[in-house]
């Protein structure tokens, strides 16, 4: 969660923005200690989601760049050199936090001057990962912010299953 592909500068300066964005009113929201753990689950949440579906990636794709002949030796191949790193998971916990703890707050997409709501926008987010997890053919681990954000609201629901007063 603390390293980057450098190859991907864009990606790791969209990952700070939306933590400066939305950790930041997470982080006076909960407090400093609270938010550091959330975000540690969180990236840990996301890190098992994505090692959960390692192999269901990789046989996906050795199928279909592999003549059927060399499928096992390709698998295992892939299966010994794969890797991942990065904070996109745990930032998809702070993201899909923010739109349970404040959904109605209106956020403005990149280049759309158009205000959206944070319980519309992150879906569409979280959309977006499905879409991208299934279909494959890029590196990114769309998985890991599918598990990153599935941590991260449960973990939300489980904390302020007593509070009504974000309940909209």
């Amino acid at each position: 969660m603390f390293m980057h592909d450098p190859q991907s500068i864009l990606h790791i300066l969209f990952n700070m923005l939306v933590l400066w964005m939305f950790g930041a009113i997470l982080e006076n929201y909960w407090g400093a200690k609270r938010f550091i753990n959330f975000y540690m689950i969180c990236g840990i949440g996301a890190a098992i989601a994505q090692m959960v579906m390692i192999p269901w990636e990789v046989t996906r794709a050795v199928h279909a760049a592999y003549p059927p002949e060399l499928w096992d030796e390709a698998i295992q191949f892939q299966l010994e050199h794969f890797s991942m790193m990065g904070a996109s998971g745990a930032i998809m916990g702070v993201m899909a936090a923010f739109a349970y703890l404040f959904p109605n707050t209106e956020l403005l997409i990149f280049l759309v001057p158009i205000p959206v709501k944070a319980k519309y926008l992150i879906p569409i987010y979280v959309l977006i990962d499905i879409f991208g997890g299934i279909s494959g053919g890029d590196n990114v681990a769309h998985f890991a912010h599918l598990g990153g954000a599935l941590v991260g609201i449960l973990l939300v629901i489980f904390q302020n299953r007593n509070n009504r007063r974000n309940f909209y």
